[in-house]
């Protein structure tokens, strides 16, 4: 019989504050398999994760689809906000390793959250190299109180086995506001390689290349999204609205007047990508 697997690993954490080096944390994670060949994770990262490797995502109640091609030497990072009370839950079907680092440099045993912060999550391939998906969420779990007992028993937060329908899984990796979120999320962190990627290679060429485009975006203090909304989407391509002001560094408020946004759905990379931009 065959047998989903869903991967789910425990991690040690980011010290509070830390934006640079993440080796200096210990972690420890659950291995795929018992086997002791070189396909094993290992207990920590064999590289250290490089900062401008980490993009900011956004997670909550619902489904959040992370997707990358990962190797022993290319590996990954994605960092999310959590507060406490909350707990962590994903699943994916590719061998890959993870490990999962909080603020507090903490074992998170049941994967719940403790405490307000900045988490952090680092994407390994065991051997070689691999594209993946992992599917992830943030959610409030209630524990129903047993009335006839003294004591609630601690109850371990379970990753459904159930593999999601065709329909949910598309949806979940093609949410175009989610993606522009993300997108200004990771602009915000200054991950400039990260959203290189996310331009299609038209829209890149009107940048005038990466060197003036990341010498733009470091005259930007903060990007403040007041809003997004879907205006369009269909046959691999979407328009995206957006409320978008920049607070630059020399103390100017300066409003996007072209928050009107064109995606196309890159099928190679499993993501969207910005094809141009225009005026409401």
């Amino acid at each position: 019989m065959t047998t989903t697997k869903f991967l789910s690993v425990i991690i040690l954490i980011l010290i509070a504050g830390c934006t640079g080096n993440y080796q200096n944390s210990p972690v420890v994670n659950k291995s795929m398999t018992a086997d002791k060949s070189s396909n094993v994770c290992k207990s920590q990262p064999e590289q250290p994760l490089n900062s401008q490797n980490v993009k900011s995502i956004i997670l909550g109640e619902n489904d959040e689809v992370i997707s990358g091609m990962v190797s022993k030497d290319n590996q990954l990072g994605y960092s999310f906000e959590a507060k406490s009370g909350q707990t962590l839950q994903y699943k994916t079907d590719d061998e890959i390793c993870v490990w999962i680092f909080s603020p507090e440099n903490k074992i998170l045993g049941d994967l719940k959250i403790a405490h307000d912060g900045k988490y952090v999550i680092q994407v390994s391939a065991p051997k070689g190299s691999t594209s993946f998906n992992v599917k992830m969420s943030l959610k409030i779990i209630q524990v129903a109180a047993q009335a006839q007992k003294d004591t609630v028993p601690k109850t371990e937060p379970s990753i459904s086995s159930d593999k999601p329908s065709p329909k949910s899984e598309v949806i979940a990796q093609r949410s175009p506001e989610k993606f522009i979120q993300n997108h200004y999320a990771a602009l915000n962190d200054r991950n400039y390689k990260y959203t290189w990627t996310d331009l299609s290679s038209e829209f890149k060429e009107k940048t005038g290349g990466f060197s003036s485009y990341t010498q733009w975006w470091d005259e930007v203090e903060r990007i403040q999204v007041n809003s997004t909304k879907l205006v369009r989407e269909g046959n691999n391509r979407a328009i995206v609205e957006v409320d978008i002001q920049y607070k630059m560094k020399s103390g100017e408020t300066v409003q996007d007047d072209k928050g009107r946004i064109y995606l196309e759905w890159n099928s190679e990379e499993k993501h969207w990508d910005i094809v141009d931009k225009n005026a409401s």
